[in-house]
């Protein structure tokens, strides 16, 4: 373990000084007024401990944002088909309302207007869910893509195996695993 964080430093100040415009510059320190030539290679002053730390954190950083988003598409989709179905079932029923709205204006029980209106509103449901599939696609194409799969990749939506029963405070709570 010494010797891998002993090579961590050493590959640190390579790319320190290579990132350095100073480490091959002449520099002037001023002691007690007068101008010494110094060189910033010459110099240990960079903390590079506390610079593999910072990488450190930076990596997990990402690594959480990167669970994280995947967590939150994923709920996303999971939510999503639940909504969908319910817009599919109210489309059929406002298909069978145009249905029967058409039926009494054929007959002269309704208005032109009230007609109109049944078809704008089923026009409108049947608007809405094509969104909701087209943003469903996007979110999918998302999540391969932050997974690093191919864009158009399909795969089955499910809760199996990502929700489990925790007890909690003496009642079971489903949280994610």
């Amino acid at each position: 373990e010494i010797d891998i964080y002993n090579e961590l430093i050493a590959d640190l100040k390579k790319d320190v000084k290579n990132q350095s415009p100073l480490a091959d510059e002449k520099n002037y320190e001023y002691i007690d007024g007068q101008e010494i030539e110094t060189n910033a290679a010459d110099f240990d002053f960079i903390d590079y401990k506390k610079i593999l730390e910072d990488k450190e954190y930076a990596l997990k950083s990402i690594k959480r944002n990167l669970e994280l988003s995947t967590l939150d598409y994923y709920m996303k989709l999971i939510n999503d088909k639940d909504t969908i179905e319910e817009k599919k079932k109210e489309l059929e029923l406002d298909k069978k309302d145009l249905e029967v709205a058409q039926k009494k204006y054929d007959v002269g029980m309704l208005l032109k207007y009230d007609l109109d209106f049944a078809k704008k509103s089923y026009e409108i449901k049947e608007n809405e869910l094509l969104n909701l599939e087209n943003d469903r696609k996007l979110i999918k194409q998302r999540l391969n893509n932050l997974m690093g799969a191919e864009i158009s990749t399909e795969f089955e939506v499910t809760l199996d195996g990502l929700m489990s029963d925790i007890e909690l405070d003496g009642k079971k709570v489903k949280l994610p695993t």
